[in-house]
């Protein structure tokens, strides 16, 4: 069941009362560094009764800070509270946030899947989350959407075609295959990033013209060519995923055909008479 989502609380409050606290810590903190600088310059002048006149007035600055202090401590139970319940909530906010943003979410709690791609995993033990396997500073819709929509958008070039696609999949199966028909996927894919560069890479091999395929993109790519059926080639082979002989050896790929994630191992390019056997 999707949550409506709530409306942002305006920035710089949590509505904790922790943005009046902090206002007052950063007046307070400005006003010392002002008298520091003062008391510096009385010192520089030798004027023993600025510079006394300014170290007062900084013990007085110094003192309001350690009030705060508890004012601080106070806001902690309440602070740690809202966290606790933002995290509870990241299931149905991460939901309507990709309902929003028109971004397919497949998977459930603690680990999810963004456009069939990109992961997205919580730890409930540590409070964080990681998103696309790079762990995020805070553990917050905000922090999670901002990272997913570069890599959305690059998922799939804006002149993908399912058919070249697997074409160069076919390529690339061709150069790792040797005599064998089964070809572990990671060896396909690093074929396909290998075929993926311009000439030019390979005349000057340096990270400015190096044309990247990540994982989730090659997911991605793969997942979009099912989806539309495109499996086969101008030549009659057909594009068969296999399951691994050890899942770490694996990509967990969605299967459009059984509608749900699954660990491909092996790609083989079948002619149609032996795929339907």
């Amino acid at each position: 069941m999707i949550t409506k989502r709530k409306e942002p609380r305006s920035k710089g409050s949590v509505s904790t009362g922790s943005g009046d606290a902090l206002g007052t810590a950063e007046r307070a903190v400005a006003t010392l560094l002002t008298q520091i600088r003062e008391a510096r310059r009385a010192e520089a002048g030798q004027d023993p009764t600025k510079l006394l006149q300014a170290l007062d007035s900084t013990r007085q600055s110094i003192a309001s800070l350690t009030g705060l202090a508890d004012a601080f401590e106070k806001l902690r139970p309440v602070l740690t509270d809202a966290a606790e319940r933002q995290f509870l909530e990241l299931d149905s906010t991460l939901r309507s946030e990709c309902q929003q943003r028109g971004w397919r979410l497949d998977g459930q709690w603690p680990t999810f899947y963004v456009e069939r791609a990109l992961e997205v995993q919580f730890s409930e033990r540590d409070r964080t989350v990681a998103v696309a396997g790079t762990p995020l500073d805070t553990c917050s819709i905000v922090a999670v959407s901002s990272a997913l929509a570069p890599l959305v958008a690059i998922l799939l070039p804006k002149s993908f075609s399912a058919r070249t696609f697997v074409l160069q999949l076919a390529s690339a199966y061709e150069d790792t295959r040797g005599t064998r028909t089964q070809v572990p996927v990671f060896e396909v894919y690093r074929s396909l990033v290998v075929r993926s560069q311009r000439p030019q890479f390979w005349r000057d091999a340096r990270s400015s013209t190096f044309t990247s395929l990540t994982a989730d993109q090659f997911r991605a790519r793969l997942t979009r060519a099912m989806e539309e059926g495109v499996i086969d080639t101008a030549d009659g082979r057909v594009l068969r995923l296999l399951a691994p002989l050890d899942p770490k050896d694996a990509l967990f790929v969605y299967q459009p055909a059984e509608q749900r994630f699954g660990y491909v191992g092996r790609i083989e390019f079948l002619r149609r008479a032996e795929a339907s056997v």
